[in-house]
């Protein structure tokens, strides 16, 4: 193969991610709405009215058998299977077990659709990555860019899904391949856009929640500094007073997800493409995110210098 021939390859590689990861998103959307619609017996409009709208029963035996379902689906699975980790598969370049997987992510889509509080963000980042595999296992695609791939239809299928074309290239780089390579950083941007742009029929090409008309004060930016030592040490936290509840809400919420993810820039610009806010908002997240990352990232340092040496 030439080297014209292996650059039409792998370009023509990085759109076939792109749309089949864009697929996977467009699919795990579907399938979500289907559910929460069976679950809480409604036809239209957002899933918050159709819950505001079930009966008490539905309510309480729609996530309970669901999430049972998908809980006895969980256990046979892993009495019959290993379930692998996608971040682990595709660094150290091993083939997928594409069934395990499979049914590993629909039973997480089961769970979100009943009602589980998990997010759906796994699921898609599954399929991505499953359907692109199955796609260039058997091509002439070199190991290295094979790698960049999958971990780039990871991070597209989250962008997908969510909306988050940023947020899916910072996951991507920053947390499936921890890369910063040109070429890695190329691929991320591409296939992050073209998977968000295949759903746009779906998703109408807007935020996962919309920001509501609301105010912030400096008392959002004084929560953003509260939260970092707070997310670090207990998850989250929430202060009263007149400010904004979602701009608070929204800043711990990032704090957090830097601190899970061990991704700060990536836990604000995720949680800012949730639902656009106002640019300052965007600052008040960067700030909790990092801070609280970096608090955490100071209370290991001085725990790791406390523990002594062991001979």
């Amino acid at each position: 193969m030439t080297r014209i021939q292996q650059y039409v390859t792998f370009a023509a590689a990085i759109l076939v991610t792109g749309v089949l990861s864009g697929i996977a998103g467009g699919f795990t959307t579907l399938v979500v709405k289907a559910i929460e619609h069976l679950v809480y017996g409604y036809e239209q409009g957002p899933l918050l009215t159709g819950v505001k709208d079930a009966s008490i029963e539905r309510r309480l035996l729609g996530p309970a058998i669901g999430c049972a379902l998908a809980g006895m689906g969980w256990w046979l699975l892993r009495r019959k299977a290993t379930v692998p980790n996608l971040t682990e598969q595709i660094r150290a370049g091993s083939p997928f077990e594409h069934g395990p997987m499979g049914i590993d992510a629909l039973l997480q889509v089961l769970a979100v659709g009943s009602g589980a509080s998990l997010g759906r963000e796994q699921a898609p980042r599954l399929f991505a990555a499953s359907f692109t595999e199955l796609w260039i296992r058997h091509g002439s695609i070199p190991p290295a860019h094979r790698q960049i791939l999958l971990g780039s239809a990871a991070g597209a299928g989250l962008a997908a899904v969510y909306n988050v074309p940023a947020a899916g290239v910072l996951f991507a780089l920053g947390i499936i391949l921890r890369s910063w390579r040109p070429l890695a950083v190329l691929v991320a941007v591409a296939t992050s856009c073209i998977a968000t742009v295949t759903v746009w029929p779906i998703s109408h090409g807007a935020p996962t929640f919309l920001w509501p008309e609301t105010h912030f004060t400096s008392k959002a930016f004084l929560f953003a500094l509260i939260a970092m030592p707070m997310a670090a040490l207990i998850g989250t936290a929430f202060n009263g007073g007149d400010a904004s509840v979602p701009t608070l809400g929204l800043i711990g919420g990032a704090a957090v997800l830097a601190i899970t993810q061990n991704a700060p820039v990536f836990a604000a610009v995720f949680t800012a493409e949730l639902t656009h806010p106002p640019l300052e908002v965007w600052v008040f997240l960067l700030v909790a995110a990092i801070g609280a990352h970096s608090v955490r990232a100071a209370v290991t340092r001085r725990r790791v210098a406390r523990t002594p040496a062991e001979h």
